[in-house]
């Protein structure tokens, strides 16, 4: 979130360019415009959510790029991840959110905001960076390619779902009040995981807020209630993603069968 005690970063670059971080919701509703115009419109709400929302991110995680005139030409950010190896904690940085305008390519802009970047990664002792970006494009910056689904989860046909029995389970979207069986939920995934992210109780508050306007990150949480009104799961799905024409589920806890084929009756009928 930003924190108007922060310092904010600057430097004087040629042709009366600027690279600098937001200081004020007002820079960074003007980035957050920029980036929907570069990549997609839900990147701007992303973007807006993300550094006004997220506990663990600041203004000087979120650098742009202004021209003589004070627009946006250029944007990246630095996302912080907690990792977890083993029951090894890892400070991670996901590089994201990079855009540079059509008519400042070229021009080495991303490499100046890419050296801010590593800058950042040593201010928080992170100790690996990650990137969901072109293949083998960021090796000039040191990362290495990783053949790994760029969206995880499953994906269905809704006519490809077998008829279920009426077993009592119902659903419900999670709330505030929902956090402490959600952490309980996900900390019994991550045991059964040789790699996965840390989430805190703020994390969870972020993931379950909405801002109101469509953002590229936003989910519906559903929780699994049996027919005495236990929970017994949870299953996240996202308002958007690569196949518009599948039902996605990108995180789900462990579920029985019964439990499972309940849940994609009900997105089923959400669609």
């Amino acid at each position: 979130m930003l924190d108007p005690a922060e310092p904010v970063y600057r430097k004087e670059l040629q042709n009366g360019n600027v690279l600098r971080t937001v200081a004020t919701p007002e820079e960074l509703e003007q980035v957050s415009q920029f980036n929907g115009s570069i990549h997609e419109p839900e990147v701007s709400g992303m973007t807006y959510k993300l550094f006004s929302s997220h506990p663990a991110v600041t203004g000087r995680d979120l650098a742009f790029i202004q021209n003589d005139q004070r627009q946006v030409v250029a944007s990246l950010c630095l996302i912080p991840w907690s990792l977890d190896y083993g029951g090894v904690e890892l400070p991670a940085a996901e590089l994201g959110i990079v855009g540079t305008h059509p008519d400042y390519r070229r021009q080495g802009l991303n490499r100046l905001m890419m050296d801010y970047f590593w800058q950042r990664y040593r201010e928080r002792g992170c100790l690996l960076s990650i990137i969901q970006g072109i293949p083998y494009f960021y090796r000039q910056f040191g990362y290495e390619y990783a053949h790994i689904p760029l969206e995880g989860g499953w994906r269905i046909a809704p006519d490809q779902i077998p008829s279920s029995p009426d077993t009592g389970f119902h659903f419900r979207l999670a709330n505030s009040n929902d956090m402490p069986v959600l952490q309980s939920l996900y900390e019994r995934v991550l045991a059964g995981l040789d790699l996965g992210a840390r989430r805190s109780p703020q994390i969870w508050q972020y993931l379950l807020k909405t801002s109101g306007q469509p953002e590229a990150m936003q989910h519906d949480t559903w929780l699994v209630e049996n027919a005495a009104g236990q929970v017994k799961g949870y299953f996240r799905v996202p308002h958007f993603h690569f196949h518009p024409n599948l039902l996605c589920v990108d995180e789900v806890s462990p579920l029985s069968f019964e439990a499972n084929l309940a849940a994609l009756h009900h997105l089923k009928g959400t669609q």
